[in-house]
């Protein structure tokens, strides 16, 4: 992948996290995250600056294939998934936990 590529996708990172963040500032003032929510989402977060950090260091002294940068990526992304999948489920519980 070339630089411009790996800038494009930071910069789509970065807007996805900003929207996400949104979502969640939305949520925590209606009340409708508990504080094991929080707490899990505190741990997320926490997790993915640090993932963010090593892939950010590893980008700027890569010069070509770097197996360590694809794990971290790798991780990243899942990471994304992984959080993307939990807002889908709350979602749908919200849904569901509303009186008829």
């Amino acid at each position: 992948m070339s630089d411009t590529t790996f800038s494009d996708l930071d910069t789509r990172l970065e807007q996805f996290e900003r929207r996400l963040q949104t979502h969640l500032d939305a949520r925590h003032k209606r009340g409708a995250l508990t504080m094991e929510h929080q707490q899990k989402i505190a741990e997320l977060d926490e997790k993915a600056r640090r993932l963010q950090l090593k892939l950010h260091e590893k980008l700027s002294s890569s010069h070509g294939v770097d197996w360590e940068l694809l794990r971290l990526e790798m991780q990243h992304d899942l990471l994304l998934l992984t959080n993307s999948f939990r807002n889908w489920t709350r979602r749908l519980d919200s849904r569901f936990d509303r009186p008829g």
